[in-house]
């Protein structure tokens, strides 16, 4: 009997909690990041659901897992986890990941500002971030094309009738739907269990009948739903909401019509909207764009310039922000322990 394995991280939030895992994680084969993310998918998927169920995580939560970079021009490199997924890039946990490697001397901090190049399984990111006194205070990262591929579409959702959606990639694919379709709704906390109702009804029908590919990665479908309103406080142009989904969704059985809300901004996400606010017309290359989260956080972007992603038209997204180390942790799995993968119960998950 003993201790079957052992994982060293570090704690960071930006009203969403987020684990980076330091050590503790055997080779990993692959050529390249996305070969190891494929990998693990199919062969050490433990780490993910001992990371992120419980007793170790809540539904709330992601996990940035540190890598050797394969990318000779990457200083770093990252796979990331977050409810049954894998995604091929995760903004705010790009920032959270330059802060730990930063701010724990896992890379070398120059005061003002330590450029690097980050690997993600999306590809390489510029990672720009400004640092005061051994805090990073500000991480703007250079995202990967991001683009639109439905601009109104309706989708018909049950309970709710025919909503209005567009489609956007940003890292993942994401549905964004305005929350004025729903009257009283507010994307604040005190409205999370119909955010989540709606977001996940919405999201499922928009699988079923929005077919989407990404012409650099096959196979990858509508993931989540941003949801955006106008903005609450002077200084954002927007407010938003995301949810993470950990079970399938099933029309025919409403305790699945459930998620988790980030407690932050999402970073992919954002990028998804600045694609889309951008193929409407309104946003610019280098006109600023500030999103807030539910719990008031900030993120700003800016698109760089205009790009092509096989036959979509495409933008360079811009986005910064700011994490908080919280917590350094080792978590163990011991031999004798009943649940090797962690649990969920049905009264938050």
């Amino acid at each position: 009997m003993g201790i079957r394995r052992t994982f060293d991280a570090v704690e960071v939030h930006e009203g969403e909690p987020m684990r980076v895992i330091t050590g503790g994680v055997p080779y990993i084969p692959g050529n390249t990041l996305m070969e190891q993310r494929n990998w693990l998918i199919r062969h050490d998927d433990q780490i993910r659901k001992l990371m992120l169920t419980e007793p170790r995580g809540i539904p709330a939560s992601v996990v940035s897992l540190l890598v050797p970079p394969k990318n000779p021009k990457a200083s770093a490199a990252a796979i990331f986890m977050c409810g049954e997924e894998y995604p091929l890039c995760s903004g705010a946990t790009v920032m959270a990941t330059v802060t730990v490697l930063l701010e724990t001397g896992l890379l070398p901090m120059q005061e003002p500002v330590t450029e690097f190049e980050l690997e993600v399984p999306a590809g390489l990111m510029h990672i720009h971030a400004e640092c005061k006194n051994g805090k990073v205070i500000n991480t703007t990262f250079t995202n990967q094309p991001a683009f639109s591929v439905y601009l109104d579409a309706e989708v018909e959702v049950p309970t709710l009738g025919r909503v209005r959606t567009d489609v956007a990639w940003g890292g993942c694919f994401f549905t964004i739907i305005d929350a004025a379709q729903f009257p009283g709704l507010v994307l604040d906390s005190s409205h999370a269990k119909d955010i989540q109702r709606i977001s996940a009804l919405v999201t499922r029908a928009a699988q079923d009948q929005l077919p989407v590919s990404h012409p650099d990665f096959p196979g990858i479908g509508i993931a989540n739903t941003m949801m955006i309103q106008k903005p609450v406080n002077p200084g954002t142009d927007h407010r938003t909401a995301n949810v993470y989904y950990y079970d399938p969704v099933e029309f025919d059985r409403p305790e699945t019509w459930t998620g988790a809300m980030d407690r932050g901004v999402c970073g992919t996400g954002s990028c998804a909207i600045m694609a889309m606010l951008h193929a409407r017309g309104k946003l610019g290359v280098g006109e600023a764009w500030v999103n807030e989260g539910p719990l008031g956080i900030r993120f700003t972007g800016e698109i760089l310039e205009t790009a092509k992603v096989g036959d979509y038209e495409a933008v360079i997204p811009q986005l910064s922000g700011e994490c908080w180390i919280y917590g350094y942790s080792k978590w163990v799995l011991d031999d004798s322990d009943p649940f090797p993968e962690g649990f969920k119960i049905g009264d938050i998950w």
